[in-house]
């Protein structure tokens, strides 16, 4: 799901200094400027505050003393106002009187700041419908967690059984389906594949029967085979339905209400995925045909079984979506919600007759309720509830009570720390970056000439957000931010003029999912391919095993490594820019997970295998040809680590893996010696980069927030005339 945080843009005024003339005048400009510095100063760190402490009365306390304090900063005063409106509101519904007090002051007390006034007016329409809705059937409004996973591992596989009584889940310890009674917590394990160094077999998205006595699930078998099968409530009677054969893909999504047919993504090997109703008595296909080039997401029957509703995205540039109903014999398929927010599908409302969705339309992930009839909508939508965030659906209940996951989050983010560049020892402790979308930013990149810190930010709304190259200037810690199409983009790399960068990356219409190599203009974020990726690879084992590559250091090549896995072979090659011809310098198995670092000169290629369990880091001659060993170690992690040199081109620094997720950096001279450990050591830590005066160290870590998903139940928040069956 897309969330963005809508950042109000006002524009600011600046106080004119006149001439000074005489002493006394020139004292009191000064005593003007420093005062309107101050007011800006303040309203910075109460946004601060705000934003990224998460200190909201503190906020509402900072924003109340610019008002009081420069009420003759009629902008900032506006603005400081909107703000306190905004605080309250993530204080919650508690707090919603005050909110829209302080939105009604904004529109009464600064009428000529226009901008202000328009959102305030926004979030007041907000405020009133939601308070419509409440005045109509919203007591005993309650949210609560139902459960946080005990030693299950929930990891966004989870399903509520129509009556409400089960959630079904993966347990990603084993891999196993399983069920979680609500009203006693006692867990059944439906599936007994093994730990996974038994079988590397496993469940994975599921749906229920309408009677919540059997459940319809996807097993995968080994890298090549998927199927569906059914099993009963007790672990009884398992069967399979369905399989596309070998290469193929399926994915169940529905369960009809006539318990006949299960909706589901199916495709045979290299062939578009497409939406289908398996019959449950034979495992015949119906094929559901959709308009354009819609791609069904989270499609839900209607209780009838009359109707389809499913979200797609609005075109083929952006990840916003919308919502449609498809009749279930597939003859009509038409828009439900067109807005230029981003639109999901939650569910229907019990009695069929409204469908909930979540939107952003309002600048966080909000609740809503479109009444409909007859495969149309009536009228326009209903706010229902604020900030529900990013969640997924599990179900609603024929009461109406809805259950919900809320996700464990992947934390990406940048620290620097400083180095002593002889000894290698590091000076101080790494420093994570402050940046605006914390929790979103890898692989940061030097530029050649010392002054900016490239970074990739990215799932800054959601999994499938493009790619935002980010350029911090190291001198005035401003960032630059320039938007791409790509999801993802990786492994950037600058050219000597810091010019470009080079940067492993995948458009939609890329046929290999390992995307090409792309050069990015960081002056107008233009781009175009210098590598373009062929093979046939439609899976990708890792993020970090895509297509990467190095610029020379005249900038008429590319050395790059190419990864086949039909053919398993990874290759290290050299593109002839000029030409487009490729010369190859080294191939292996793809079981050796290379990596490789270009030295300064561009006259040598540090390259880490890994064979038989250990690692290697190798070097050789620019040209290929033979190689020579710098050392060896155990290393079972079959990961890709990163390597950089350092600018004099005397070591080479490396990150090597201790355990299952301590990670260190280590050095090792380029004319060979004794490994050195830096005393550099976090989870997850990778992507190791170095400041062209050798005197800092950047790379980034990747945390999980939360032990693992939480199922969440929201009760009595439908409006009465929702209707439950």
């Amino acid at each position: 799901m897309r969330h963005e945080r809508s950042e109000t843009k006002l524009t600011k005024s600046f106080i004119p200094m006149a001439v000074a003339i005489g002493l006394t005048v020139a004292v009191c400009a000064a005593a003007a400027l420093q005062n309107s510095s101050d007011h800006k100063v303040l309203f910075e760190k109460a946004k601060f505050t705000m934003e990224t402490k998460g200190d909201l009365k503190g906020a509402i306390q900072l924003f109340e003393e610019i008002i009081k304090k420069y009420p003759n900063e009629r902008d900032y005063a506006a603005k400081s106002q909107l703000y306190i409106g905004m605080c309250y509101e993530k204080l919650g519904q508690e707090q919603a009187s005050q909110a829209q007090k302080a939105f009604e002051k904004v529109v009464k007390n600064y009428p000529e700041q226009a901008e202000a006034v328009k959102v305030a007016n926004e979030k007041l329409t907000v405020i009133q419908r939601s308070r419509a809705i409440a005045e109509t059937g919203d007591q005993g409004f309650n949210m609560r967690m139902v459960w946080d996973g005990g030693k299950a591992s929930l990891q966004g596989a989870e399903a509520l059984s129509p009556d409400g009584r089960y959630i079904s889940f993966l347990d990603w310890e084993t891999g196993d389906l399983a069920t979680y009674e609500i009203a006693t917590g006692k867990i059944r394990y439906l599936t007994n594949k093994g730990l996974w160094d038994k079988s590397n077999e496993f469940a994975q998205e599921h749906t229920w029967s309408p009677d919540s006595r059997e459940i319809a699930y996807v097993w995968y078998i080994g890298d090549k085979a998927v199927e569906i099968r059914i099993i009963s409530l007790d672990g009884t009677k398992p069967r399979t339905l369905f399989s596309p054969g070998e290469g193929g893909w399926t994915e169940v999504c529905d369960w009809s209400p006539d318990k006949k047919e299960i909706l589901a993504y199916a495709g045979e090997k290299d062939k578009k995925s497409k939406l289908v109703a398996i019959s449950v008595a034979d495992g015949s296909l119906r094929s559901i045909e959709m308009k354009g080039n819609r791609w069904p997401g989270n499609p839900r029957f209607s209780p009838d079984g009359r109707y389809v509703v499913y979200h797609s995205e609005q075109t083929e540039k952006t990840t916003d979506r919308d919502i449609f109903l498809l009749k279930s014999d597939g003859k009509e398929d038409l828009p439900l919600v067109e807005h230029s927010a981003d639109d999901y599908v939650i569910g229907w409302t019990p009695d069929g007759k409204g469908v909930l969705f979540g939107s952003d339309r309002t600048g966080t992930f909000d609740l809503w309720l479109l009444p409909v009839a007859e495969g149309r909508a009536l009228g326009n939508p209903q706010f229902v509830r604020s900030n529900i965030g990013r969640v997924y659906s599990l179900g609603i209940t024929k009461h109406g009570t809805y259950y919900y996951a809320v996700p464990r989050r992947n934390l990406w983010d940048v620290y620097t720390a400083k180095l002593n560049a002889p000894s290698g020892n590091i000076m101080e402790p790494p420093q994570k970056l402050r940046t605006r979308f914390e929790g979103t930013n890898v692989l940061p990149q030097y530029s050649p000439d010392g002054k900016y810190l490239a970074y990739i930010s990215v799932e800054r709304t959601s999994g499938k957000s493009p790619a935002v190259i980010c350029l911090l200037s190291l001198e005035t810690g401003k960032v630059r931010e320039i938007p791409t199409n790509f999801n993802p983009a990786m492994w950037p790399r600058w050219s000597s003029d810091g010019r470009y960068l080079l940067l492993s990356a995948r458009t939609d219409d890329e046929k290999n999912r390992d995307g090409s190599l792309y050069q990015l203009d960081t002056r107008d974020g233009s781009a175009k391919v210098l590598v373009r990726n062929d093979l046939e690879n439609t899976n990708v084992v890792t993020p970090w095993s895509r297509i990467k590559g190095e610029w020379s250091p005249d900038g008429k090549g590319l050395f790059y490594i190419l990864t086949d896995r039909p053919a398993n072979k990874s290759t290290l090659l050299y593109r002839d820019l000029p030409s487009g011809g490729d010369t190859e310098l080294y191939r292996t198995s793809l079981d050796s997970h290379i990596s490789m670092s270009l030295s300064p000169d561009g006259r040598r290629i540090a390259l880490s295998i890994q064979e038989d369990g250990k690692r290697s880091l190798r070097l050789m001659p620019a040209t290929g040809g033979e190689m020579s060993e710098l050392c060896s170690f155990e290393d079972k992690s079959n990961h890709y680590p990163s390597m950089v040199w350092t600018p004099d081109g005397k070591y080479i620094y490396f990150e090597r893996r201790l355990g299952e997720e301590s990670c260190s950096v280590w050095r090792i001279p380029a004319a060979g010696g004794e490994l050195q450990k830096l005393g550099l050591s976090m989870p997850y830590l990778t992507g190791l980069t170095l400041h062209p005066d050798g005197t800092q160290i950047a790379f980034f870590t990747w945390t999980m927030a939360g032990k693992c998903d939480e199922i969440w139940v929201m009760e009595n928040f439908l409006p009465k005339s929702a209707g439950t069956k």
